[in-house]
C-alpha cells in the first residue's frame, strides 16, 4: 500500500508489521470524533484559557500563541492537546455562537441559508416559473415585530399593474391595485373575461364611482300642457351610467320609462317648472302603479326610496298644467346611495 492515509480525511492507516497499532487507530478515531457531526464553539484568533476536551475552534486569519501558523485550521481539543484539522471544501459545520450553519468553500467558512437567493417556493403546493411563490392553506398570516408591517407590491413602470386579484376555481372574480397612470382601482367581474370598474382613486385623491349608478332625465317635449292622470316617460338621458337605460313607451302618454339596474336605496329629486290653469301634481311613479314623490307647484322635491332593479321610473300629473321640460327645467335625477 503506497499511501498510508486516507485521501480525503488524512486519517492514518494501520500499516503491516507495524508497532503500537493502537495509536495510529485512537488517531484516527479522534479525527473522525472532531469532523464527523462538526460542532465549532467560536471563530478566534487564540486558544481559550480553559478549554474542555471536544471543544472545536475555527482559527481566524490573526492566529496566534499556540496556534500560530494554524490560520484558517480547525483546532479540536482532545487529551490535553489540540489537533489541527484542514477543513475542505464542502464541510459543514453548526456553529454555536450565532446558531448558524456554515459551509467550507474552500478558503472560509459562508453562512448556509436554504431559503436565500432561490427562484420558487412551494408551501404544500408546487410553485411554477410563472407562481414562484405558491401557499396552499387555511389562511397566511404576516404579523408584526413589535410596531406595523407592510406587504408591498412594486411594478416597474406608471404603464404597469400591481394588484391583487381575488378568483372563484381559478377565474378572477375581484381586482384591487394600482393601474397604469398610478391610479389605484377596485374593479369586479362575472366571468373573469368582462371587468367593471367599481371605484377609481386618482393620484390627486379624487374618489370616482365609473359605475355608480346615476340619472338625469327629461321627457324631449320643451313644453308639455299634461292632462289629468297622465303619465310621461323621459328621451335620451341627459346623464346615465351604472346601467340606467329607457325601456318601453309609457302608457296613454309620451317618452319611455326608466329602467333601475341595481337593488338599493336612491336619492330622487324631482324638479318642476309649469304655468298651472288649475291645481296640479307631478309625481314620480314605479311601475305606473305606485307614486314614491310628488311635487304640487313648480320647485323641488326630495326623497330617499328603495328600488329594485328591473323597476319602472316615469312621471304621473294630476290637474292641468302647462309643464316646461327644457333643459334646467323640469327633471329628474336618481343616485344609488
Amino acid at each position: 500500500m503506497l499511501n498510508e492515509q486516507t485521501k480525503r480525511l488524512n486519517l492514518p492507516y494501520i500499516m503491516p508489521s507495524q508497532a503500537q497499532k493502537h495509536i495510529t487507530h485512537n488517531e484516527s478515531l479522534q479525527r473522525l470524533d472532531a469532523i464527523v457531526q462538526l460542532v465549532v464553539k467560536d471563530v478566534v484568533a487564540t486558544p481559550p484559557g480553559d478549554p474542555v476536551a471536544g471543544d472545536c475552534f475555527a482559527i481566524t486569519e490573526q492566529a496566534a500563541e499556540a496556534w500560530t501558523q494554524q490560520a484558517g485550521k480547525l483546532a479540536f481539543y482532545q487529551d490535553g492537546d489540540w489537533i489541527f484539522l484542514t477543513p475542505q471544501a464542502g464541510w459543514h459545520g453548526w456553529f454555536l455562537r450565532d446558531q448558524s450553519l456554515r459551509i467550507h468553500d474552500g478558503k472560509t467558512w459562508a453562512s448556509f441559508d436554504p431559503l436565500k437567493d432561490i427562484t420558487s417556493l412551494g408551501i404544500n403546493a408546487q410553485a411554477d416559473d410563472y407562481n414562484r411563490l405558491t401557499v396552499r392553506s387555511d389562511a397566511s398570516l404576516f404579523n408584526n415585530i413589535g410596531a406595523g408591517h407592510q406587504i408591498k407590491v412594486n411594478k416597474n413602470g406608471a404603464g404597469d399593474t400591481a394588484s391583487v386579484l381575488f378568483q372563484t376555481g381559478w377565474s378572477g372574480r375581484a381586482e384591487m391595485g394600482v393601474t397604469a397612470g398610478d391610479r389605484f382601482e377596485i374593479k369586479v367581474s362575472a366571468d373573469g373575461s368582462a371587468w367593471a370598474s367599481a371605484l377609481t382613486v386618482m393620484p390627486n385623491g379624487a374618489v370616482l364611482s365609473p359605475n355608480r349608478p346615476v340619472a338625469r332625465v327629461r321627457p324631449a317635449s320643451d313644453l308639455l300642457t299634461s292632462a289629468s292622470v297622465q303619465q310621461t316617460g323621459f328621451d335620451d338621458p341627459l346623464f346615465a351610467q351604472g346601467g340606467f337605460a329607457l325601456g318601453a313607451v309609457v302608457v296613454n302618454g309620451k317618452g319611455k320609462q326608466l329602467l333601475v339596474p341595481t337593488s338599493g336605496p336612491y336619492l330622487i329629486s324631482l324638479s318642476v317648472e309649469a304655468t298651472a290653469s288649475s291645481a296640479f301634481t307631478v309625481g314620480v311613479m314605479i311601475d305606473g302603479t305606485s307614486r314614491i314623490v310628488g311635487r304640487k307647484g313648480s320647485g323641488t322635491a326630495l326623497t330617499v326610496a328603495y328600488l329594485n332593479e328591473g323597476d319602472r321610473i316615469s312621471l304621473d300629473h294630476t290637474g292641468t298644467a302647462k309643464v316646461d321640460f327644457s333643459d334646467s327645467r323640469t327633471e329628474l335625477t336618481l343616485v344609488l346611495l
